[in-house]
């Protein structure tokens, strides 16, 4: 595994995403059909083992049992982290207060990012919809091996003085960063456990549509300009702050050749962007200092120097400044294929944070609009300051299209 992949695993971090349902579910089908996406991807069916140096490999041993699905349970037990050495795919069929079923899928995220867990919870209802109706499935050709680091492909292509500039400008660039906005922790020394409060914020298409409209050509700057500003109004800080958004970039069509959606590969870099201290609180503002700088760091070839430098700056990840991370997969959301009689509400998903920081994951809805899904590990955070920052986002988007 590479740096970027193995970094992951004593986190156990793993990738939610799941949705209700409304109608009647196969269970026996749907383990069916989980049965034979997993097929597709041998690294499903693969554990991440240490060596006898302790560094993390993809091991398939002999005969490995393919995913199964979970029926009841709770949800804490369905999106738990997953354990070095455990499957790497879990997915679970719950029944929700009011008497409804949903269902959540949650992928280890060393072996797969936002876009190809999309991709794979299209092709499991794919394969449960033709399993039930009779016809034939469309799913992508089968990977026939475990996938090739992405991590390896960047780092052929860029030399040792490169990467060595590229961590250089990196580190100045943060370091200049006096101070950094935070969202306070409710709990500041951290609890035990690894829970986190899941919040939505549901946009529909007109909101959404005007949204694009007053951001133009970067909607995911404008989007985390308001994540941002949302922070800043509940945090108050007595002093002028920076904000530093982290933001994962899709490296699939930076490669050659590209890297399709359904392979399943932790394909992403996570760029930094900072916001200065007087548009913090200004989320046009602050949303053209971030889509700026992602669109430079990506045209300058720097998403890819971010991955192959993974080595280099994992020690350091942890201590960068940083105010939120929030990623974006709205025109990377699936339409669903579903049976008669079936139908589901939009995909939600999260990734835990790996510290005391909000996580904020936009998504695409059926109806063309956009969900929110704000995260706030419970170990740092408590449920009230989760409703507040969702509270604050709805807010601070409409206050933005109200003023446009």
């Amino acid at each position: 595994m590479a740096a970027s992949e193995a970094m992951m695993v004593p986190l156990g971090l793993p990738l939610v995403i799941g949705h209700s349902l409304h109608g009647p579910v196969d269970p026996s089908a749907l383990d069916h059909a989980l049965a034979a996406v997993a097929a597709l991807h041998p690294v499903l069916t693969a554990r991440c083992l240490p060596d006898s140096s302790g560094n993390y490999l993809l091991r398939r041993e002999p005969g490995p049992e393919p995913p199964r699905l979970t029926i009841g349970g709770s949800l804490e037990a369905a999106v738990a982290p997953i354990a070095p050495g455990g499957p790497l795919l879990r997915a679970s069929l719950l029944r929700d207060d009011d008497g409804g079923r949903r269902f959540v899928l949650t992928v280890h995220h060393a072996v797969s990012d936002g876009t190809s867990a999309m991709s794979l919870l299209a092709s499991l209802w794919e394969s449960y919809t033709a399993c039930i109706t009779g016809r034939p499935a469309c799913l992508p050709p089968p990977a026939g091996a475990l996938p090739e680091p992405v991590e390896l492909h960047f780092r052929d292509r860029y030399s040792e003085d490169d990467i060595a500039d590229y961590l250089q400008r990196r580190r100045a660039r943060l370091t200049a960063v006096s101070r950094v906005l935070r969202l306070p922790p409710a709990h500041p020394h951290g609890l035990p456990g690894t829970g986190s409060s899941v919040h939505y914020q549901r946009l529909d298409l007109d909101r959404a549509a005007g949204l694009q409209r007053i951001a133009g050509s970067g909607p995911h700057g404008l989007m985390c300009g308001i994540v941002i500003t949302a922070i800043h109004a509940l945090a108050r800080p007595a002093e002028p702050t920076a904000a530093v958004c982290l933001s994962p970039v899709d490296l699939r069509p930076r490669m050659t050749p590209r890297h399709p959606r359904h392979h399943l590969a932790m394909a992403i870099a996570v760029l930094e962007a900072t916001v200065e201290p007087s548009a913090v609180s200004d989320p046009l503002a602050a949303g053209r200092q971030i889509w700026d700088q992602l669109k430079t760091s990506t045209l300058s070839g720097d998403a890819g120097r971010a991955i192959a430098a993974m080595p280099h700056v994992i020690a350091e990840i942890a201590a960068s400044p940083m105010t939120a991370v929030i990623s974006n997969v709205t025109s990377r959301t699936p339409t669903l294929s579903m049976p008669p009689g079936l139908s589901y509400s939009s995909p939600w998903g999260y990734t835990p944070p790996p510290g005391p920081v909000p996580a904020v994951f936009f998504g695409g809805r059926p109806d063309g609009g956009i969900t929110a899904h704000v995260t706030l590990p419970q170990a740092w955070f408590s449920a009230t300051q989760a409703d507040e920052l969702t509270a604050a986002i709805r807010d601070t988007t409409e206050r933005v299209l109200s003023e446009q």
